[in-house]
């Protein structure tokens, strides 16, 4: 016996709300995929933000530091050179007054 297929094809509607679903499934799944990866980039950029951010604040901090050290040293130097002109003027009067 020899098994013939049959000529006429009944359609099922399963099999077509099965490729439907399928589509519909696939979609969905791009999707997500392309959300995730969308947020990863995101993350990544608040990431690489902040870490410029912290890498301006350090930069900015060192170099207020600096400047509050040349500050301080140049005070330092100035009152050193007002006792030195104090000195300075005090032999000067009394050199005038031995005269």
């Amino acid at each position: 016996m020899n098994k013939e297929e049959p000529k006429i094809k009944i359609p099922d509607p399963l099999e077509e709300f099965s490729k439907r679903f399928d589509r519909l499934f696939y979609l969905v799944i791009g999707a997500m995929l392309i959300g995730f990866i969308s947020l990863l980039f995101m993350v990544a950029g608040i990431v690489i933000e902040t870490w410029r951010f912290n890498s301006s604040v350090y930069k900015e901090s060192q170099q207020l530091n600096i400047q509050e050290e040349n500050i301080k040293n140049t005070v330092e130097q100035q009152k050193l050179m007002i006792e030195e002109l104090k000195k300075i003027n005090k032999e000067l009067n009394e050199i005038k007054s031995k005269k």
